[in-house]
């Protein structure tokens, strides 16, 4: 019963597009089978969506071992339509140790090696989109109830066609057409709660639970980092944590001078049963964990997240053009303008009036040690502006040798600043400015 069951998914979702999922299901088959030369008939489509479909043959009749086999490389095809190269790897990997320690088909070795080589080559190579995730939260009498009062977590898209929010809406009113929908990241009102059917979407950030639990990532620790689109995959897929995010309006100081000192977010973790991308493309939320962020925390946070898409873009170029390949320049230099002009614009002093006062330490002193992460996030974020703007140098062209002497000026204004307002080191300002650009 489970290997017709696995089998009608695997046929589901090759019908409905979703190379992801089909992969993950044609795996799960070649589970249920073992490495016998056992003879098995036939399987024929369980899909059916006409009479002729009866007669279709969906795996021929074959040993048990090349049945497993032939599904390992069904799955693998799967995962490579949807760019899932490091599933394809998992299998490969699956597949050579039985070539080489089980069945000693050591032709199928070198040919599987060989396989793993091009999907190393384009996992460090391609840039992937990965399709967004989205909350939808259900509540009313009107639905029914198994559905009423839950949250779901989506997995959006149509195969590598990724779904915006709105697209994702109009899809969900599709399904509940009587069903009231807001697009929002704040707590329902009375109002909305009293409706028959309500519906809230709510875009999510895939997690960890590292992350919901305040720890070092995963990649804390290790001797190297990993390049930058490794750990995107990763960071997108295999999820079991996501968050979204929303302002604490009654914390926010609408007459306050500098906005980042009134800065307050509340993060909301919700934790599934069912990893995703997995069997399916929607899992059911189990736990809920809200968190607050102090200012301060939000400001740390952030310089964080900027530094992390900073180091991503300028290392993929830098591989890029290692390589060969024509970069287009136009991404790094955007990036570049938004960090360089905002910090030499008031936001370095707006920083410091907010969160490196007298006043600041007296008043919570159980913050002051965010000050200290605060301080390595910029100093962090130093040489990584130095090193964007060296390869944009290198590589603009000539038309664009303006922009980068504008920002090349800005960056040495920025690291002075930075200095003199003793958010970064002496040596930090000094190193930074003997081979600034």
């Amino acid at each position: 019963m489970y290997e017709k069951y696995v089998q009608t998914l695997c046929e589901m979702h090759e019908e409905w597009g979703n190379a992801l999922e089909q992969g993950h299901a044609l795996f799960v088959h070649q589970s249920i089978l073992d490495w016998t030369d056992m003879p098995l008939e036939p399987l024929m489509v369980r899909n059916i969506k006409s009479p002729e479909d009866k007669h279709k043959v969906y795996l021929e009749g074959s040993t048990e071992r090349m049945r497993k086999i032939r599904l390992c490389k069904m799955a693998i095809e799967a995962f490579d339509r949807a760019q899932a190269w490091e599933e394809c790897l998992k299998i490969c990997q699956f597949l050579a140790e039985a070539y080489s320690k089980r069945l000693f088909m050591l032709g199928r070795l070198v040919e599987v090696h060989q396989q793993m080589a091009q999907y190393y080559q384009r996992i460090q190579s391609e840039d992937r989109i990965f399709n967004a995730y989205y909350r939808v939260f259900l509540h009313g009498d009107g639905f029914s109830e198994e559905l009423r009062g839950r949250q779901f977590v989506f997995r959006s898209g149509d195969g590598l066609n990724p779904e915006s929010v709105r697209d994702f809406t109009e899809r969900i009113k599709a399904r509940w057409s009587d069903a009231t929908v807001a697009n929002s990241s704040d707590p329902p009102t009375d109002e909305q709660l009293a409706l028959p059917q309500f519906i809230q979407i709510t875009t999510l950030t895939p997690s960890s639970p590292e992350e919901m639990d305040g720890l070092p990532s995963q990649w804390h620790g290790l001797d190297v980092d990993p390049p930058a689109r490794l750990k995107r995959f990763y960071e997108n897929n295999g999820v079991r944590v996501f968050y979204y995010t929303r302002m604490l309006k009654d914390k926010k100081d609408d007459k306050a001078v500098n906005e980042y000192a009134s800065l307050w977010i509340e993060q909301t973790f919700l934790e599934i049963g069912d990893k995703l991308p997995g069997l399916r493309r929607v899992a059911n939320v189990l736990n809920e964990k809200r968190v607050q962020l102090t200012p301060i925390e939000v400001a740390v946070q952030q310089l964080y997240q900027k530094n992390m898409e900073l180091k991503a873009i300028v290392e993929n170029a830098t591989f890029d053009v290692n390589a060969g390949k024509k970069v287009d320049v136009n991404t790094m230099s955007m990036m570049l303008a938004g960090v360089i002009d905002a910090a030499v614009q008031g936001g370095i002093n707006k920083y410091r009036e907010a969160f490196f006062t007298a006043d600041f330490a007296r008043e919570n002193p159980d913050l002051v040690p965010f000050q200290a992460a605060f301080k390595q996030q910029l100093g962090l974020q130093l040489p990584l502006l130095q090193r964007g703007l060296k390869f944009f140098r290198a590589n603009c062209d000539q038309s664009l040798m303006p922009l980068y002497e504008h920002l090349a000026a800005k960056f040495k204004e920025m690291v002075t600043d930075l200095s003199e307002s003793q958010l970064v080191s002496a040596n930090a300002h000094h190193h930074t400015m003997m081979v600034s650009p």
